[in-house]
């Protein structure tokens, strides 16, 4: 797996050469049964430990939302965990009591501690877990009942977080 650089377009660049800028991609990682099963979740992030990620993207991932993660060395099923990823390694930076990650309160505060600490030139939010379409909702945390953030919880964690504008992607 590749991840590209994100660039200026040729006609925003400086002297006519295109500039590197900087990405946050913020993966708010909802392992569910998906990952409790079929360690899905866990394949992922090895996908992403392999990757070419280069030094302007920073990659960030919140866990939880499983009853059972796949690379338990690293990933407890007990807590909410966040992540970096640096030089192809999953770097434990916060972890915190085990919360649904199917709360608009959690993905609010994860948003929040996200964009005060890694926010970048272009930003990119991924809900990674079981999407029940816009009529439903997304992250089914099993620890929690599937409880699962639906459309209203979604915009409440984006006021939450006083969001100055929308993600990029």
């Amino acid at each position: 797996v590749v991840i590209p650089a994100v660039r200026i377009p040729r006609e925003e660049a400086v002297f006519g050469m295109e500039t590197e800028v900087s990405c946050t991609i913020f993966i708010y990682m909802c392992g569910s049964n998906l990952e409790s099963q079929y360690g899905l979740a866990s394949e992922n992030i090895d996908e992403l430990l392999g990757a070419d990620i280069p030094d302007s993207t920073t990659v960030v991932i919140e866990t939880g939302g499983t009853s059972r993660w796949w690379s338990s060395e690293w990933i407890a099923e007990d807590k909410l965990q966040r992540y970096i990823i640096r030089d192809h390694h999953l770097e434990l930076l916060q972890e915190m009591e085990n919360g649904s990650m199917g709360s608009g309160q959690v993905f609010g505060d994860f948003l929040t501690w996200g964009l005060e600490n890694y926010t970048a030139d272009r930003n990119i939010l991924v809900l990674w877990d079981h999407g029940g379409s816009s009529a439903d909702g997304v992250c089914y945390d099993e620890n929690y009942g599937f409880d699962f953030l639906n459309r209203a919880e979604l915009k409440g964690a984006f006021d939450q977080a006083h969001l100055p504008e929308r993600f990029d992607l």
